[in-house]
């Protein structure tokens, strides 16, 4: 559907990016996550991973501090595709590094951040279906615990941040 009609677009934004702005700029880089994203969310794990797994050590050293996220995010994607694909440690190294990045950019309870941990948990569930008895069911259930801590799906601090302002807003208007 829609995933497989954007993917011709990513694929020139990103191609545009590395002939105009060169491989190693930020900007071609994150160009380069989010086509490795999509298609692992439509299934071609082996293409995300090529796409993605030789970036990775760059990606370290240009997204650090603030930009730290981008750097998560390709984990992030890197950690599903090979989780998908049966590399279940390798996975897990990825989404176990992400995860407290998201919590550090993002903040505990954003969408980056449940989407990672949700990521660890299917990772756990189906390591657990391939290797049953060593204790990847206990960590699931771990994870799905922190994930449901998380609150429901969109019950992120920004809304609330937005009201605040807002509230803020009109306290100085009126007062």
């Amino acid at each position: 559907g829609k995933l497989a009609e954007a993917e011709p677009f990513e694929r020139e934004a990103m191609e545009k990016c590395r002939r105009v702005l060169g491989a190693e700029h930020p900007n071609t880089r994150i160009s380069t996550i989010n086509t490795g994203s999509l298609l692992q969310a439509q299934g071609k794990n082996a293409e995300a991973v090529s796409l993605l797994a030789p970036i990775e050590d760059a990606a370290r050293k240009a997204f650090t501090g603030a930009t730290a996220r981008w750097l998560a995010k390709l984990l992030t994607v890197l950690g599903k595709a090979r989780a998908a694909s049966g590399e279940f440690s390798a996975a897990e190294a990825s989404l176990l590094e992400a995860h407290p990045v998201f919590v550090t950019t993002r903040g505990a309870t954003h969408k980056d951040t449940r989407d990672c941990a949700r990521a660890i948990v299917d990772l756990y569930t189906a390591w657990n279906a391939r290797e049953p008895g060593k204790g990847y069911d206990a960590r699931a259930a771990e994870w799905k615990v922190r994930l449901d801590a998380m609150g429901p799906r969109g019950a992120e601090p920004g809304p609330a941040k937005k009201q605040r302002a807002a509230d803020e807003r009109g306290n100085r208007a009126g007062g």
